[in-house]
């Protein structure tokens, strides 16, 4: 059965998945013509097969090359192949059994009117699907999707901006190369961040509500026998009260001065990525305001917002100075900027005379999000956490977090060896609470001082993974020290083994974050592979945030013998100087032929090494599409040193000449694999439980832990590794997969 899997077309009938098999008679009769091919023929139609994706027409024509020409090598490329084959078939079948799944629960959902949640099945029913496009097209689904888009409206007409940004995000992750969700989005995300910061009791009143829908959701699955993907994040660990889990936003705020408005905006105009101007940064503040003023229960807070005539006079304020800034033109200079900038505080200050540090802080960020996601502020009270981030040592639970739109604090990936990952805690996960307190909507630096502390201190995280589990982890802090190269499984005393095949000789190297002492490390895990004998390696960058620019130049340097690796500038004159990284012929190179790996996590300086390694055809590339992280901020220090502006300066772009930055407007982005292999969020999970077990530390003397730290193990639940690993067995076989540079 297994060779006729790819022979699979998926239909959809009234919403329920079905498959249709290829007869077997039929199957048989293709294959007839493989036994009159010679054994070299068909050893050669089987790599291009392999090259397409076949797997399963790959592995048949490879045995069928074994059992004519005997030949020991081609035995075991066939065995190779079918080996992972059957894995490969074995996860589309479990992909396609979760696809089922979720759409069983669309159609539950809907029958119990529980459209939000049909919508969150839906979108993973896409995420699961073997033709993407060909579900999307469903008209079932685009019904479905223009049905929710105008809820999503009639949520923000009616102020319910929270349920408006989620089916957004849903939407956007269903149709990721359509602006117009992401513009909707971050319009309606700005009102529940406010909610959020200055609102928190109204806001965790809608959290309370969503909770008790979630619950409702729960039993009606539960009934059905299914389990909801999205599971309840309702936390175990209590507070004593409710009104001690909000954040002040004067701790927030502290700080912040009105002078910071006009120099950090100087320098965004003069050192920005492109060319913008003063009316741009200026009509972003302004909208920002005036949504303020508009926002739900604001009043609550501000009680001059609560008063029509003074915030009619205060937004009669905000469009004189919109109309003055249009009226300016693409022209408008410092000068006439500041004057605008004075009108407006001026007008704040006779009117609804918010505070100095609100009224700053929200025009900064509607000015600098008229820019990209990665230029932001450094505020006073951010300061002395973005600089400890810098340092490479700390006191915590080791993970890495980033604030999305929606107000969730998604994990990026925890730090190997720490607390976080000790416990299992996965990236793409959200931290729902801290110590029982919602974190949704917190600011990202009260989210990191809660979480940070002094070793030896416990915090309780309540984490929702990828596959919708809840749970409750009690950590205990401790000292978190980076250490960015990996091998295959530990020896006693906690050295490495490199070896992930002690008999066709191929090393593993992980590289799970770019930090200064990388390269060279990196260098001594090759060294020790070369004493052993590798004759190939797979250098695994999967759920790799990025780092240092300079030591992903050094990575890429050690397999590149010449050309090009990456190059920075600006897409404007007179901007942030262009520069361009070449390999260095003179250095060390390791001619051992590489697999890389990546995936979705996969960002920054991790893009440049894989897609430097690509473009100069030096690797192999195998897993899942990368992050699309290609722009370059740099630091500007306000005059006080209080705060900074951190702006995109410029532009990766690699040799191809290709920019591998995901816009808005992106179809395409990252690096894309040679050989796609997806993972679920469940496959992922088993992978990162199996990878952990490996990297315990155990005493010399004493037996390995248990049985499921053996290679084998892993291989068998990662299938992205399993390829990479029968990919590089092949080439150091002889075969040839894709153009490789001379050595």
């Amino acid at each position: 059965m297994h060779r006729f899997i790819r022979s699979f077309s998926i239909v959809i009938v009234s919403g329920v998945l079905a498959a249709s098999v290829v007869p077997q008679n039929v199957a048989s009769a293709e294959i007839q013509p493989i036994l009159q091919l010679a054994p070299e023929q068909l050893k050669t139609d089987a790599f291009a097969a392999l090259r397409r994706g076949e797997y399963d027409h790959s592995s048949e024509l490879l045995r069928q090359s074994a059992a004519g020409s005997h030949d020991v090598t081609t035995e075991l490329m066939a065995s190779w192949v079918s080996s992972f084959t059957a894995q490969y078939e074995l996860t589309l079948v479990g992909r396609k059994a979760e696809h089922d799944k979720a759409v069983a629960q669309i159609l539950l959902l809907s029958a119990n009117q529980k459209p939000d949640y049909a919508l969150d099945s839906l979108a993973r029913a896409h995420s699961l699907a073997l033709d993407k496009k060909a579900f999307r097209a469903e008209p079932w689904v685009s019904e479905m999707v223009l049905a929710r888009a105008a809820e999503a409206d009639a949520f923000e007409k009616s102020g319910e901006f929270y349920k408006a940004v989620r089916i957004y995000v849903t939407l956007g992750a269903i149709d990721q190369a359509d602006p117009m969700w992401k513009a909707k989005l971050k319009q309606a995300a700005r009102y529940v961040r406010i909610q959020a910061l200055y609102t928190p009791k109204y806001f965790r009143s809608i959290q309370q509500a969503k909770q008790t829908e979630d619950e409702q959701v729960d039993a009606i699955l539960e009934k059905a026998g299914l389990t909801r993907t999205t599971a309840t994040t309702k936390p175990t660990t209590k507070r004593s009260t409710d009104d001690d889990a909000s954040i002040d936003w004067r701790e927030v705020l502290k700080g912040i001065e009105y002078d910071m408005v006009a120099e950090s905006l100087r320098d965004a105009v003069k050192n920005y990525y492109r060319s913008i101007d003063y009316r741009l940064v200026a009509s972003g503040g302004v909208q920002s305001l005036r949504t303020l003023a508009q926002t739900p229960h604001i009043e609550t807070q501000f009680v001059a917002l609560g008063d029509p005539e003074r915030r009619d006079r205060f937004l009669a304020g905000l469009l004189a100075a919109s109309v003055k800034i249009e009226g300016s033109g693409p022209d408008m200079d410092y000068s006439a900027f500041k004057s605008v900038l004075n009108s407006i505080r001026d007008a704040n200050s006779q009117s609804v005379n918010l505070p100095e540090s609100v009224f700053v802080y929200e025009f900064m960020d509607g000015a600098l999000a008229e820019l990209d996601q990665f230029s932001s502020m450094i505020w006073p009270q951010q300061i002395e956490e973005f600089q400890s981030s810098t340092e490479g040592e700390f006191s915590g639970v080791g993970i890495q977090i980033e604030r999305a739109e929606t107000g969730d604090l998604k994990v990026i990936s925890p730090i190997e060896d720490t607390p976080a990952y000790r416990a299992g805690i996965k990236a793409g996960s959200s931290i729902t609470h801290i110590n029982g307190e919602l974190a949704k909507g917190m600011m990202l630096d009260q989210a990191v001082k809660r979480i940070k502390g002094p070793t030896g201190t416990k915090v309780t995280l309540t984490v929702r993974s990828p596959d919708g589990n809840v749970k409750d982890y009690p950590l205990r802090r401790d000292t978190v020290k980076v250490a960015s190269i990996k091998g295959w499984k530990r020896l006693p005393g906690g050295t490495w083994d490199w070896m992930i095949d002690p008999v066709q000789r191929i090393g593993y190297v992980r590289l799970s974050t770019f930090s200064k002492t990388s390269a060279d490390d990196l260098k001594a895990a090759l060294e020790q592979m070369e004493k052993s004998g590798a004759r190939g390696m797979v250098l695994d960058l999967r759920s790799d945030p990025g780092g240092l620019l300079n030591i992903a130049i050094d990575v890429a340097d050690m397999f590149i013998p010449k050309g090009n690796i990456v190059s920075t500038h600006a897409d404007r004159e007179g901007g942030h100087s262009p520069s361009v990284a070449d390999a260095d012929p003179k250095s060390t190179k390791y001619t051992l032929p590489v697999v890389v790996l990546v995936n979705q996590f996969s960002a920054s300086a991790s893009e440049i090494v894989s897609g430097a390694l690509k473009d100069q055809h030096r690797a192999i590339i195998v897993g899942e599409r990368s992050y699309g992280k290609g722009s370059v901020q740099m630091l500007f220090p306000l005059s006080a040193r209080t705060a900074a502006l951190k702006l995109t300066t410029s532009r990766y772009y690699l040799p191809s000449g290709r920019c591998l930055h995901r816009e808005e407007t992106s179809t395409e982005w990252g690096v894309d694999p040679d050989f796609t292999i997806e993972m679920t969020p469940e496959q992922m999970i088993k992978a990162m439980e199996a990878r952990s077990q490996m990297d315990v530390v155990w005493i010399p003397g004493q037996d390995a832990p248990v049985p499921t730290t053996q290679p084998a193990n892993l291989l068998d639940v990662d299938p992205q590794l399993s390829a990479a690993v029968m990919l590089m067995r092949l080439q150091v076989a002889g075969v040839k997969l894709v153009e490789v540079a001379a050595k």
